[in-house]
């Protein structure tokens, strides 16, 4: 994930990580550090995540469009899914590009 932020980022996608077991802060910095992931990483995940999304399995990926809507979940990660990722990134960045260009001036 922290490769599509760096690759995409500038173009408006946003990756943001959600600690799943709700450890202190300075443990989820270490974690951060150690790993250099350059996405910000929310806290209180576990809390969340059961309460308002009925996540039960981690890691679980949403894509939320450019309209806030989630437009895909899955659970579990794998290297091999990362053309599909990135494909996914791709279609969703132009859909809100399209969407921009069709709003212009109205």
């Amino acid at each position: 994930m922290s490769k599509l932020q760096e690759k995409y980022g500038d173009s408006g996608f946003s990756v943001l990580a959600v600690n799943g077991y709700d450890e202190p802060r300075d443990r989820v910095k270490s974690f951060v550090e150690q790993q250099k992931l350059k996405q910000p990483v929310l806290l209180m995940g576990r809390t969340i995540a059961r309460n308002l999304y009925q996540v039960g399995g981690f890691p679980s990926s949403f894509w939320i469009d450019h309209e806030g809507k989630i437009v895909h979940k899955e659970v579990g990660f794998s290297p091999d899914a990362f053309p599909a990722m990135e494909a996914r990134v791709k279609r969703m960045l132009a859909a809100a590009k399209s969407q921009a260009v069709e709003g212009v001036g109205k």
